[in-house]
């Protein structure tokens, strides 16, 4: 009966209500507060799913600590990090104008301090008309090229795509850039040894002509050269958005590799040969032969940091390091058989940058100039070879020009032998003089750059825009591709710290800022060991430390975990979820020596966690 009373006067309820609106029928104010009030609890339910996402309460991050660890992770990518970031506020470097967050200690482009009493250069401007800053302190190498990465720029005249170069200080034969123009060899099928493209050596002219591919439309062309005017941040949240069209979903593309670590990079470089059609652009879950891990992100990481530094190696044959100031290195002009690899590097470089891997890897800014199709010169030289940079000045400033003994050749070494090349026809018999000392050098500057390693640069080129369209990378200077293929070049404790979530045990004891001193006390070498025994990685991404992910490209933020400690405890790292375990030692002298004893090990494998 109760039941049937209270249908009833339900019931009657909601006639007297119906009867109530229908006697005024023009009375709508109800409706529009019930939509404001539907929107405001929306957008109250969505404002606690952000606030949770980025400021999780200790509860919460003490769920993740404990539950291993993906289930409860804040659930947004690297684009998410950028979007979040927008407004966030920066400081611009003097020395290459790249804006940083706040928190930055250093300069993520060029390593520079915030400084602000550097002194204005006038001669010296950017294209935007802006006088750059001349450091009171000398600048380091990297610095030095950093400041040139705004020299050469893409703008829209006439509806005519061109280059030009902003910089006073330089005499014009200095800065005559060349453009390494891509043409199809029609005579050349796909699944020839080499790729069915020729590069050409050209005087700068058109600015698209530098690309792979079909040419681009005016306005394609005229969105992206306004992407290239934005903050790196912005371009990093463009291409990010960018990349989610072109890796395949992992449910419906993926593929596994198992490879034994003496031959990671032999066997890495035959499986990305074979990749066809869109198992390129397919997840890939890697496995170390004999090791007992699944691949939730650490070993990908690892699979990646190591199949770098082996390519890298000279031993390997593939690079050389031509720069010995800064350990850069370049192709190897002997290894011009070898453009099946090449085309594999390339594939390679693509995938790391389509997944969000870092490398470890020191290549010449003229490298990362070539990809982009940017124009080279003769200052391009001091950053390939800088002893040879000062060789060739030293030929153009000369008066006795004849004294040198100069020819129209250069010595080329070969295994263990040398062999003379001509620069010009029958150049070994042909003398250097003052008047033909431009011609020497700028032929010489074409050689260093591109004659001598035409085939392996072609073949590397393809194959990176086999993954890439060419137009993604269209809006990055070189400086700003380096970033995004190698991430940050040093590890900052603070900002390490800032980005770590650790659990109440461990924030409540004396251990949790043990540990950080021991970190800050450490070089940069045991830091990077440090942080590759912790994630899998010794590099850090481009967003810092907040953009440490998972294997799905999902943010998972560094953790420490606090565990009760006995005697003969060492930290314990789950390097797939960024996590570590550490014992809470009884003073520091005990943590200190715990991770010493990591840094004599190797840092690599995953035999035992």
């Amino acid at each position: 009966m109760n039941r049937t009373i209270m249908t009833m006067n339900t019931f009657s309820r909601r006639s007297i209500l119906r009867r109530g609106l229908n006697s005024n029928g023009n009375d709508m104010t109800i409706y529009p507060a019930v939509l404001c009030m539907l929107l405001l609890c929306i957008v109250c339910k969505l404002i606690a799913q952000l606030r949770a996402k980025c400021f999780p309460t200790v509860a919460s991050s003490e769920s993740l600590l404990l539950n291993n660890f993906l289930e409860r992770g804040p659930g947004f990518t690297r684009g998410t990090i950028e979007k979040l970031l927008e407004h966030a506020d920066r400081w611009k470097c003097d020395i290459c104008r790249f804006d940083n967050l706040m928190e930055a200690l250093h300069c993520h482009l060029c390593g520079a301090s915030p400084n602000k009493t550097q002194s204005k250069l006038p001669s010296e401007k950017l294209e935007s008309g802006e006088p750059l800053l001349q450091p009171l302190r000398p600048c380091t190498s990297r610095q030095l090229c950093a400041r040139t990465r705004k020299y050469w720029t893409r703008s829209l005249v006439h509806d005519e795509v061109t280059w030009s170069f902003c910089n006073e200080l330089f005499m014009s034969f200095e800065t005559q850039g060349f453009i390494l123009e891509a043409r199809r060899d029609e005579g050349r099928g796909a699944s020839a040894a080499r790729p069915p493209w020729n590069l050409v050596w050209c005087p700068v002219k058109d600015a698209g002509s530098g690309l792979y591919g079909a040419p681009l439309s005016l306005h394609v062309w005229t969105e992206l050269l306004h992407i290239s005017t934005l903050a790196f941040s912005s371009k990093y949240a463009w291409f990010l958005d960018q990349v989610d069209s072109i890796v395949l979903p992992y449910e419906t593309h993926r593929m596994r590799l198992k490879t034994q670590r003496p031959n990671v990079a032999t066997e890495a470089l035959n499986h990305l040969d074979k990749l066809e059609g869109d198992l390129r652009c397919a997840t890939t879950r890697y496995e170390f032969q004999g090791e007992a891990a699944i691949d939730a992100g650490a070993v990908q990481r690892e699979w990646y940091m190591l199949v770098a530094q082996s390519i890298a190696d000279e031993s390997f044959g593939l690079f050389v390091i031509t720069n010995h100031a800064t350990n850069s290195y370049y192709l190897n002009p002997a290894a011009g058989a070898r453009s099946v690899e090449y085309q594999a590097v390339g594939r390679f470089l693509a995938q790391a940058i389509l997944s969000g891997q870092v490398l470890p890897l020191q290549f010449s800014p003229v490298l990362f100039k070539a990809i982009l199709g940017s124009p080279l010169s003769l200052l391009d030289i001091q950053w390939l070879d800088a002893q040879m940079y000062s060789s060739l000045m030293h030929v153009l400033e000369s008066k006795d020009v004849e004294d040198l003994a100069l020819t129209f050749s250069v010595l080329e070494r070969q295994e263990d032998s040398f062999i003379e090349v001509d620069l010009i026809p029958d150049g070994a018999n042909v003398t250097v003089t003052r008047a033909t000392a431009q011609n020497y050098v700028g032929r010489m500057a074409r050689y260093l750059l591109f004659d001598r390693v035409q085939t392996q640069l072609e073949a590397l080129l393809e194959g990176v825009f086999d993954i890439l369209p060419p137009a993604l990378l269209v809006p990055f200077d070189f400086n700003e591709l380096e970033l995004l293929v190698c991430g940050l070049p040093t590890v900052d404790v603070d900002d390490w710290k800032l980005n770590t979530m650790a659990s109440s045990s461990l924030r409540n004891s004396q251990v949790y800022d043990w540990f950080w001193q021991v970190v800050e006390a450490l070089g940069p070498e045991e830091r990077s060991k440090l942080l590759q025994f912790c994630t899998g990685s010794s590099r850090v991404p481009v967003q810092g430390f907040k953009g440490l992910t998972s294997y799905d490209g999902n943010i998972c933020h560094f953790s420490i975990h606090g565990k009760d400690y006995t005697s003969g405890m060492y930290p314990v790292a789950h390097a797939c979820f960024n996590r570590l375990d550490l014992p809470l030692y009884p003073d520091k002298r005990t943590l200190q020596a715990a991770i010493d004893v990591l840094f004599q090990s190797d840092p690599t494998g995953f035999t035992l966690v």
